[in-house]
């Protein structure tokens, strides 16, 4: 009797504690509901409000205004305004003849990447621009390196900036060895890895990477991977802060919509959007310095964040 009492004392202590997990998800769901609706109804009051000042506006001009109205212009004019008004680089629209001619130009981007093999055994590699068969030089340049064991690298990515993603992760695929490197994350925090790697090269470079404000887009992925790499160093100054992924979006009215879907982040975890790359060494260059830096005449004797870079391999 005092068994059969215990075991239905422990039956119901079981169903005591399913009613309250029960109850704790139920919460759980019906927050994660509310939350979800409050945003969906924010949302839809927004575009109700929008479309209600729009049609505010176009029955105003079509009642009163005496011009001729042309409804293409119409239609172009507002959606061109509500991409301008999102005040981003990375937000255009095309007609398709402008969209075919922005991808011919990406995809024509010539390479244009200067190295040094420098007397105290460090390769300097200048790189002006990341366009097509920019990793075939590079990884000839790093090849070259392995082959006059030269250990130590000065990249210098400063002013270089929106080079071609495929051309850049070629570079992350070869230099790093098998890891996922780079990342793409979206609004609704939904993963995907866009470079990995199968390397089995093992390189031990001490590599110093020069950055400023002008370092921007693609190069940022690049800089932030190297650092990730280890045995490395950014130096200079903080980056633009610009690193996305773009996704064309065919309209209905024959446009093409391009906009950033998708943040990048690299071993670390960092976000570099709308924050950029901080240094591990900050030097500033005065004014006069930057200007001759943008036009390629700063000699590498009066360049600070260079000098730097040289001494980061004798410490």
């Amino acid at each position: 009797m005092k068994n059969f009492f215990n075991k239905k004392l422990s039956i119901k202590s079981v169903l005591i504690i399913i009613f309250i997990v029960s109850a704790i998800i139920y919460f759980i769901a019906y927050m994660i509901a509310i939350n979800k609706f409050n945003s969906v109804v924010s949302y839809t009051h927004e575009k109700q409000r929008m479309y209600s000042i729009l049609s505010e506006v176009d029955f105003a001009v079509r009642d009163n205004c005496i011009l001729e109205l042309n409804e293409k212009n119409i239609t172009d004019g507002l959606c061109n305004g509500y991409v301008n008004s999102l005040k981003d680089e990375n937000c255009k629209i095309f007609t398709k003849s402008e969209y075919s001619k922005y991808e011919k130009s990406r995809k024509n981007l010539i390479s244009d990447i200067k190295h040094e093999f420098l007397d105290n055994g460090i390769l300097y590699i200048n790189c002006i621009c990341f366009g097509s068969n920019s990793s075939n030089d590079f990884i000839n340049l790093i090849k070259t390196a392995v082959s006059k064991k030269t250990n130590n690298i000065i990249l210098d990515l400063r002013n270089c900036q929106n080079g071609l993603e495929d051309e850049i992760f070629k570079i992350l695929e070869y230099l790093i060895s098998e890891e996922n490197i780079v990342t793409a994350i979206n609004k609704y925090g939904e993963k995907e890895v866009v470079c990995s790697s199968k390397s089995k090269n093992n390189f031990n470079f001490k590599i110093a990477v020069l950055i400023n404000g002008n370092t921007s887009g693609t190069e940022e992925i690049l800089a932030s991977a190297i650092k990730d790499y280890g045995n490395s160093k950014l130096i200079g100054t903080v980056t633009a802060g610009k690193a996305v992924h773009k996704k064309s979006i065919d309209i209905s009215n024959g446009n093409i919509l391009l906009i950033p879907d998708a943040y990048y982040v690299t071993k670390s975890n960092f976000k570099i959007l709308n924050k950029g790359l901080s240094p591990d060494i900050t030097i500033n260059l005065a004014e006069e310095e930057e200007e001759l830096l943008r036009n390629q005449k700063l000699l590498k004797d009066d360049d600070e964040q260079f000098n730097e870079a040289v001494n980061f391999f004798d410490n």
